[in-house]
């Protein structure tokens, strides 16, 4: 039987037979869910969308718990403490699925972040505040601001008159409607 123990483990670190359980039962896991969530029985996939949004919430909140932990011992030095954020934001910045024909400049100056969309007239910037909670929380923003510039510049937002985001063709096209 495979302990809880052995999960958490990486596979290197367990014996050839060891390993080989856990990547089968990983394996069989992962396939279950596949076909549980893919599935269109909602009701047979409600227990296992709640697990799997509740082990993303979970890994989101030890991140931010231990970035926090971190800006936190970083306070009394600047330097660090920007840079530091420099990374949690090129971290968000990642979840955005930014093309890679779009690069970022990031500058750290005395007083905050600035993020440029290398040849665009756009950027954007946070001032630091010397606060971990709200410097974490301008990150997030300030990536999900990038995103949504570098989407609008490919095309793929669109308004209403009254302000109301829209689906494009190519939306309607992959999801059916």
């Amino acid at each position: 039987m495979i302990s809880k123990s052995d999960l958490k483990k990486p596979l290197n670190s367990l014996t050839k037979l060891d390993a080989e359980k856990v990547s089968r039962y990983k394996r069989e896991e992962a396939e279950e869910e596949l076909e549980v969530l893919g599935q269109e029985s909602d009701r047979k996939a409600a227990p296992w969308v709640v697990k799997y949004v509740e082990a993303l919430n979970e890994k989101e909140r030890r991140r931010k718990d231990l970035c926090l932990e971190i800006l936190t011992g970083l306070l009394k030095k600047k330097k660090d403490y920007f840079r530091f954020l420099t990374n949690i934001f090129i971290g968000f910045a990642q979840e955005e699925d930014i093309p890679r024909k779009y690069q970022l400049d990031i500058d750290l100056t005395d007083i905050g972040l600035v993020v440029k969309i290398r040849k665009t007239k756009y950027y954007g910037a946070f001032k630091v505040t010397g606060l971990p909670i709200y410097d974490y929380r301008a990150c997030k923003i300030l990536s999900v601001k990038v995103g949504n510039t570098i989407a609008k510049l490919e095309g793929y937002q669109r308004k209403s008159q009254g302000g109301v985001f829209l689906s494009d063709s190519e939306d309607l096209r992959k999801y059916g409607t």
